[in-house]
């Protein structure tokens, strides 16, 4: 009977990886093999793997209007790839009154920190599948009078830690520069800077891609892509194709994307385009010039699923003969050059800005 009802180690890990974190939870309460099982680094390695592979537990974030009826009520939500139903509200974990704000997402983790970004904001390192973060140590900043505060956030191959990446920006001179790896739980500041990295304003639109963080940044009327290489701790310079049209980035397909607009077509008469550039060996190789109908300034979110573009979609609403206009998550297939729209109202953040994305579940942060 013992042989009977015994089932091989290698099929009960089999079996498990093929399910969601909240039930992998749950059954470390099973036994004690269980536990060890699935707290393990290689246990949350293969099924953030199997989910990755195979597009499984896969789901959109996003600050979304989260009543018809009570339009002020905003909060940050998960909702399935599939139905585009809410699955899990997303709270603070530390329990603040602040208004959190997510600054990236990768492998399950998302890096959150107020809305409204200053000096001595807490960041938090999060997985909201397994209710689990990590809180950053305080970072002690030697500029003065500093203007903005800007994050990015992601997972260094390479390294194999995942990292924050922080700038702060003074009103005048040069920004400064901080990098946080999840390993060590500690703060490294870059002392040397390029001369050339002193920008006027630093833009919200950011990607981080195989340990580089990409931002957009604005020197007068000039717009600029600033690369930093966690690893080497090395910055470079990218030129845009037009210096003067608005830059946004995401990473699509394991690749850089950038968009540009052209402000003089943002019109509710008639179609326009976002045009977009790929990054290829150190330089940006034009797709197309998308069109994404006749509505407002569509603009891409910080992430795409399966080849499709998430944006804030804007169209116009007629409600009691008044002219309201709605923005909500859509997906833009790059190659069919079709529109899914959503249903998911987005909010604008603090900043004016929106925020959304795709999440993956894992088990990282568990062990700690």
């Amino acid at each position: 009977m013992s042989n009977f009802n015994y089932i091989p180690e290698e099929i009960v890990t089999d079996i498990l990886q093929r399910l969601s974190s909240k039930s992998l939870i749950r059954f470390r309460c099973v036994c004690k093999s269980w536990r060890d099982l699935i707290g393990s680094s290689n246990f949350a390695r293969s099924h953030l793997n199997r989910n990755v592979a195979r597009r499984s537990n896969r789901y959109l974030y996003a600050y979304h209007q989260s009543s018809i009826d009570e339009p002020e009520h905003c909060q940050y939500s998960l909702f399935s790839t599939e139905t585009f139903e809410p699955c899990l509200n997303l709270r603070h974990p530390l329990w603040t009154r602040e208004k959190l704000r997510i600054y990236g997402s990768s492998n399950g983790l998302v890096c959150i920190s107020d809305e409204k970004l200053h000096p001595n904001s807490r960041i938090c390192i999060w997985n909201p599948s397994i209710w689990k973060s990590r809180t950053l140590p305080n970072i002690e900043t030697h500029l003065s009078d500093i203007s903005t505060t800007h994050l990015s956030f992601g997972f260094h191959p390479e390294l194999n830690d995942y990292i924050v990446v922080r700038i702060v920006h003074p009103y005048m001179g040069s920004p400064g520069v901080e990098v946080y790896t999840l390993s060590t739980n500690s703060w490294k500041s870059i002392r040397v800077t390029p001369p050339w990295l002193n920008f006027n304003r630093i833009y919200s639109t950011a990607a981080f891609l195989k340990g580089t963080a990409y931002w957009t940044a604005k020197t007068g009327s000039e717009y600029k892509i600033v690369a930093f290489d966690a690893g080497s701790e090395e910055f470079q310079e990218l030129m845009v194709p037009k210096k003067n049209s608005f830059t946004a980035l995401l990473v699509c397909e394991e690749s850089l994307c950038v968009f540009q607009y052209e402000w003089e077509r943002l019109e509710w008469s008639g179609e326009w385009t976002i045009d977009s550039w790929i990054m290829k060996e150190q330089s940006l190789n034009k797709v197309d010039s998308s069109s994404l109908g006749k509505s407002g300034c569509n603009f891409p979110l910080s992430s795409s699923i399966d080849n499709e573009l998430l944006i804030a979609y804007m169209d116009i609403d007629i409600r009691d003969e008044h002219r309201v206009v709605v923005t909500e998550m859509a997906l833009y297939n790059i190659e069919s050059k079709q529109l899914n729209r959503t249903g998911i109202r987005l909010k604008r953040l603090r900043d004016r800005g929106f925020d959304g994305g795709a999440y993956i579940e894992s088990l990282v942060l568990l062990s700690d």
